[in-house]
């Protein structure tokens, strides 16, 4: 490649993987190994740790081993190894500057490099590497690795301190730490009083709960979703019946890990008392986040969503959709199977099926013409065999859309 190229910024050598340019092959060739096949040659003799580059590794020597941070910021006690990693905190977390915007979903990230992730894997879909042991697929082969070992191995490297938790990542460690341990969740909604411990959680309340932000919808069905990853786990767990989530004490498999949680805690450990009670009230809750809900909605009536066809108000945007499907629409799209009944929401259908199904089960020793009756004062049709399936931990367990402060 001729200078004259190099400094006219042409790039001829594009990547097959993903639409990176580069002015010389050398480059194309550095970033194929570092970014998707993830190799991670220097090496550290102290721990487990490998780099991409030289100039990682020497940095993680001197700032994790021998503790040389020499950049200290002016306005926290943060230290860094690397003036750069020194201008990047201040950008992100003093000025909190996110100059770099995504044209298609409006979201805004500190770095470029974050911004053209986002957009590759995102909105693009390039995500080359797939996991051999389930559907999902990443963009680079460290975030396969990161899956395998916290998903597949379940692998907790990461210890608290302060308790018996651990973690995957120790990102996730220095959270928990920062939220439970020492109670820092600076990021507070203008909206509501829920407050977050990371800028993202509350954007993504802000979106949800507050705005009704949904742009990622389901092929399959109506279901709308802020998050791709939201719609990729309703694809996933919904529609193909996925449940990567497996019990190491039985072989109950779950979709989520907060329901694998829920069930060892519940059936193995044996815990099954609400820790979580109100302050205002005697209801107690089994999640944190089920009692912030609930304050928010019973004890402080916070209710920003209004019904434009009536004076309604309501908590979540969509308890509101609901109520216009119910009420002003007329859509019921949930069928009972043995009555043929419909409702708006599976919830009601689910009420309705435990209310009336499952005491006519209970009525056996009746006679047929009591049972008659019955079924002409509730309006449905006879049958012989009524069959209601038990709910699940599942059913009862409140949509992950709901959790506010989470």
């Amino acid at each position: 490649m001729d200078s004259q190229s190099v400094h006219q910024g042409q790039k001829p050598f594009q990547c097959k993987l993903c639409p990176s340019t580069f002015s010389q092959k050398s480059g194309l060739n550095t970033h194929c190994d570092l970014v998707h096949q993830g190799l991670k040659p220097f090496k550290c003799d102290s721990c487990p740790r490998a780099f991409s580059q030289k100039g990682h590794y020497k940095a993680h020597c001197q700032s994790v081993h021998l503790g040389i941070k020499p950049f200290k910021c002016e306005h926290c006690s943060s230290t860094f190894s690397h003036k750069g990693n020194l201008n990047n905190h201040y950008k992100v977390v003093h000025e909190r500057l996110r100059p770099f915007q995504c044209d298609a979903c409006q979201s805004t990230f500190p770095l470029r490099g974050q911004l053209q992730t986002h957009q590759q894997s995102v909105h693009q879909g390039i995500k080359p590497f797939q996991c051999k042991l389930c559907p999902f697929a990443f963009f680079q082969q460290k975030d396969l690795k990161k899956h395998f070992q916290s998903v597949h191995q379940r692998l907790r490297p990461f210890q608290c301190e302060s308790c018996p938790s651990s973690f995957s990542r120790n990102s996730h460690l220095k959270s928990h730490c920062q939220s439970i341990h020492q109670g820092l969740k600076p990021f507070k909604c203008d909206s509501c009083p829920s407050t977050f411990r990371r800028r993202d959680s509350l954007k993504i309340h802000c979106q949800s709960v507050h705005q009704g932000l949904k742009p990622f919808k389901c092929e399959i069905c109506s279901s709308a979703f802020l998050l791709k990853r939201t719609l990729d786990k309703h694809y996933e767990s919904v529609h193909l019946g996925l449940k990567p989530f497996q019990c190491d004490f039985c072989a109950t498999t779950f979709t989520q890990k907060v329901y694998l949680k829920r069930h060892l805690q519940r059936v193995h450990q044996g815990i099954k008392e609400k820790p979580f009670k109100c302050d205002t009230c005697p209801i107690m809750f089994s999640t944190k986040v089920q009692l912030k809900n609930h304050c928010l909605r019973v004890h402080l009536k916070v209710k920003p969503f209004k019904c434009d066809s009536c004076t309604k108000t309501f908590f979540q945007n969509q308890d509101l959709q609901m109520h216009i499907r119910n009420v002003h629409s007329g859509i019921r799209p949930f069928k009972c199977e043995i009555c043929l009944s419909t409702f708006a929401s599976r919830k009601n259908l689910n009420s309705h099926c435990r209310a009336i199904h499952r005491r006519l089960n209970s009525m056996s020793t009746t006679s047929s013409i009591d049972v008659e009756k019955t079924l002409e004062s509730t309006s449905e049709e006879p049958h012989v065999t009524i069959k209601v399936e038990p709910m699940s931990d599942e059913d009862i367990l409140p949509e992950e859309c709901s959790g506010v402060g989470k």
